[in-house]
């Protein structure tokens, strides 16, 4: 299970090694590019207001959203830390590896690509494009969650996994 980069570090991982898995989960996954060459898929969340990136992440920004005047220096540089590794993978180019998208069906395992419904960091339609590019990948959308439905609908997506990892 793989979710955001991690995600497509998962995908990654699961096109190379696919005997060593049984079943692959991706939940809100970076990795391909769908679009033409100068439409842009993920948002940049390097070069866009914070504003706008907290409130494309989340469906409630209000109320999930990190407050970061509230956090203690461990934990802003712990984040800083985060975004500076995504830079060092992930920067060019951005959030995509251009073979991925190719790649992926080479993926022969049960595949549930997981998607929050209000997620504006890479959108549903993304996601379902991502699924289609998996040999009978299933796609499936959790309502009133954005980019971390783990986090806004606890209850809804762990019902989406066991319901998968039960089939």
């Amino acid at each position: 299970m793989g979710f955001s980069f991690g995600g497509w570090v998962a995908a990654e991982v699961a096109v190379k090694c696919r005997h060593r898995i049984d079943k692959l989960v991706l939940v809100d996954a970076f990795g391909i590019k769908v679009s033409d060459r100068e439409t842009p898929d993920i948002l940049d969340v390097f070069n866009t207001h914070p504003a706008e990136v907290q409130r494309r992440r989340w469906h409630e920004p209000a109320k999930w959203a990190p407050d970061f005047d509230a956090m203690s220096n461990e934990a802003l540089v712990a984040h800083a830390r985060n975004r500076e590794a995504l830079c060092l993978y992930a920067w060019h180019p951005y959030m995509y590896n251009p073979h991925l998208h190719r790649w992926l069906r080479r993926i022969t395992r049960p595949t549930l690509v997981l998607w929050g419904a209000s997620d504006g960091i890479v959108t549903p339609a993304y996601g379902r494009a991502y699924s289609q590019l998996i040999p009978g990948a299933r796609f499936e959308l959790i309502a009133k969650a954005g980019h971390y439905p783990e986090i806004e609908q606890p209850d809804v997506f762990v019902e989406h996994i066991v319901r998968f990892l039960q089939q």
